[in-house]
């Protein structure tokens, strides 16, 4: 509750004063504001109140506190109650005004947007636009008495005034016929642009099928010279048409792999130039713990081309995120580490096998209800009954 609300004055008046001390266990301050309550809101997670502009300031984003995702929060009608009976002194006590009442009838008092009003102490602008903020006993005596800017009953001043009036009039009248005049220049430009924009929308439509027609012949030729050049080319390059980290893949058909218990890889790939042979296992049923209510997400090791130049057992850890498909933020992020309490038979070098037997993962990966579409968060995770995974990064220790 600012204590400048519903006024011209803010940056002039005083906190609010309570008459008696408040109970230490009643709550009655902002924890965003530090302010004292204004329709105090109590949050479901962590059960601490916001005023409600606050929150809405916030909306959208973690609770300020506990940084709960899912910020949800109710009236406290009670709350609200005890707060607004509280007896609180005048914001100008400190001036000489003696009211106290209730914190509701505070505004009513000061009436701080008015000229009249019943607390003499409230500061209020100068009519006569001088820059001063007058106290409402004294500001009748200023605007007549005492402001530089206050009429003049001078017959020569009041001339002079009424003269420069008369010129800032004419010179207000020229300009609005300019602006006229620019105007209909405008709306000239604007006819003959729309003329113009029908024309370019005709052309392009007639490229437009020029271009579908022209792909649809040149077609066959293109996948013929794709497939003749697709394997020099990737011979060409560093990694040899090898994938390397980051790394994304998709997991499609989920509904259909859920209730079918078969495992599924994504293409295997490296961490580095020259690096570690690495694949991952989604398993959308859940295993272990997470069985039946998340999605498991689980890093093997493969048997690779540069093992021999490599350390082993395999130390380093690997970042895995689920995208977000609605926009590139609030990706779903996990961390496995193999270090040196990772049992031997997950990071050891694999040599009789294409693939170790067993990986190194997150039975908890996600929650199955976290995936649908949030629209409070702008968040989700399966769509088109897909999964977006990324391999962001594999740091080694070794």
């Amino acid at each position: 509750m600012s204590s400048g609300e519903g006024g011209t004055e803010s940056e002039y008046v005083e906190s609010i004063e309570f008459v008696n001390p408040v109970p230490p266990e009643l709550e009655i301050y902002c924890s965003i504001c530090l302010d004292v309550l204004n329709e105090p809101h109590l949050t479901q997670c962590c059960g601490h109140h916001f005023c409600l502009s606050c929150l809405n300031a916030v909306k959208r984003k973690p609770c300020p506190l506990c940084k709960d995702q899912h910020l949800k929060a109710v009236l406290n009608k009670g709350l609200k109650r005890t707060i607004n009976g509280l007896k609180v002194y005048c914001m100008h006590k400190s001036r000489g005004c003696p009211w106290t009442g209730e914190l509701k009838d505070l505004s009513g008092h000061m009436q701080a947007d008015k000229r009249e009003g019943e607390c003499p102490y409230v500061l209020l602008k100068c009519i006569n636009d001088c820059g001063e903020m007058i106290q409402r006993l004294s500001l009748q005596n200023h605007e007549d008495v005492t402001c530089p800017k206050r009429p003049s009953s001078n017959p020569l001043e009041i001339a002079r005034r009424v003269q420069a009036l008369e010129a800032e009039n004419e010179s207000l009248k020229a300009t609005v016929t300019q602006l006229k005049r620019a105007n209909m220049t405008n709306e000239q430009i604007i006819a003959q642009l729309k003329l113009d924009l029908k024309s370019c929308t005709v052309d392009i439509a007639i490229l437009k099928q020029q271009m579908l027609a022209m792909a649809q012949d040149d077609l066959p030729r293109l996948v013929t010279l794709n497939n003749q050049f697709t394997t020099p080319v990737e011979e060409s390059f560093p990694t040899g048409g090898k994938r390397l980290v980051p790394y994304d893949f998709v997991f499609d058909n989920y509904a259909r792999r859920c209730s079918n218990p078969e495992l599924w890889f994504c293409s295997p790939f490296y961490t580095h130039p020259n690096g570690y042979k690495m694949c991952v296992r989604i398993a959308p049923q859940g295993l272990g713990n997470g069985e039946g209510t998340h999605v498991s997400v689980h890093s093997y090791l493969m048997k690779g081309e540069h093992d021999d130049m490599l350390m082993w057992p395999f130390r380093g850890a690997i970042t895995i995120q689920l995208l977000n498909q609605l926009k590139d933020e609030c990706h779903h992020e996990q961390m496995t580490d193999f270090n040196d309490r990772t049992p031997e038979q997950y990071c050891r070098r694999v040599t009789q096998v294409d693939r170790a037997g067993q990986g190194w993962g997150k039975s908890l990966f996600i929650a199955k209800s976290e995936l649908h579409h949030d629209p409070i968060r702008q968040v989700q995770y399966l769509k088109d009954d897909c999964l977006k995974f990324r391999v962001v990064s594999v740091a080694l220790r070794n």
